[in-house]
């Protein structure tokens, strides 16, 4: 089998609005909600995708003005190139294991971890999909690689309580959604433990995905109870990404995760429920989704940016 390699990545940053009317009048409402959506584009055809919901304080122009900053930096030189993108293009792995330890190395990156606007993380997201496509590798494949105890199928994903989110507003989710629960987990969720006591002594929301397999393993090892929560708005690609978290991680009891949260989604299946009520996984490898170009130009807040390698 022939080696990975990237032929180009599109960032699109796009306006969601909700599928569901707020019905908490008493909270803060939220009518729309920014999210940054990334594909990846191997030299064989295979496509990843990706998903990042920057903080709401984050409006749009800045958002925008960052991304086009981007393509100011896509020269083949060294020069005026940001570290990041310089790093892609020496993804180049020579098998699947290779794959993930470059992917895993992204977050060591100087200026790949910004927070703020998150580039980094559906970017990584998509590589990690478009790798276990090209390889086509499982997600159990994946924490076997993490060397993650009691890690693997069915995970979480036959037993977790699925509590919806539709029409609950940023604020009503944050102080009713994940009250009382010590570890709120999300797809993308970073964190430090105290390695004495295993209390939390640091915690983000820009970890990645490896990233979040670990918090949980770390969370599972102090004991703490876990609850694993999405964005208030997000698209399908967000719902594959918890779903594929729930196949594979331990100990979850509750998913506050709305499987169609958005008025316009961005891929062409989207998920559905079990006859019992549980969250249906997507199939085939990697998250299991694709996007469907037209929808994402549809609800495209700027024009996409597209690196070409």
């Amino acid at each position: 089998m022939s080696s990975p390699i990237i032929e180009r990545i599109s960032l699109t940053l796009v306006n969601l609005t909700p599928a569901v009317p707020n019905r908490r009048s008493t909270y803060d409402v939220i009518a729309s909600r920014l999210s940054l959506i990334g594909t990846v584009e191997f030299r064989d055809g295979t496509i990843g995708c990706g998903e990042a919901v920057p903080p709401p304080t984050l409006s749009l122009e800045p958002l925008a003005e960052a991304l086009s900053g981007l393509t100011r930096t896509t020269g083949r030189g060294l020069d005026g190139r940001s570290n990041l993108l310089d790093t892609l293009c020496l993804f180049h792995p020579v098998s699947f294991v290779d794959a993930l330890d470059w992917i895993d190395s992204l977050s060591d990156v100087p200026g790949a971890c910004d927070v703020s606007v998150g580039f980094r993380i559906p970017i990584e997201m998509a590589l990690i999909d478009a790798t276990l496509k090209f390889f086509e590798r499982s997600w159990d494949q994946v924490v076997g690689w993490l060397e993650l105890p009691g890690f693997g199928s069915p995970g979480s994903l036959k037993t977790v309580q699925l509590i919806p989110t539709a029409g609950i507003s940023e604020t009503a989710y944050l102080k009713e959604g994940a009250i009382g629960w010590p570890l709120r987990v999300t797809a993308n969720t970073s964190i430090t433990l105290n390695e004495e006591n295993y209390r939390v002594t640091d915690m983000g929301d820009a970890g990645g995905m490896f990233a979040a397999m670990r918090c949980i393993h770390s969370a599972n090892r102090s004991g703490l109870s876990i609850a694993l929560t999405t964005p208030t708005y997000h698209t399908s690609i967000y719902t594959a990404a918890a779903l594929r978290l729930l196949k594979v991680s331990p100990h979850i009891s509750q998913a506050f995760l709305e499987l169609k949260p958005v008025a316009q989604d961005v891929v062409q299946r989207l998920p559905r429920r079990s006859w019992r009520g549980k969250p249906r996984e997507f199939t085939g490898f990697g998250l299991g989704v694709e996007v469907a170009p037209g929808q994402l130009r549809a609800i495209a807040a700027v024009p996409p940016v597209e690196i070409k390698f």
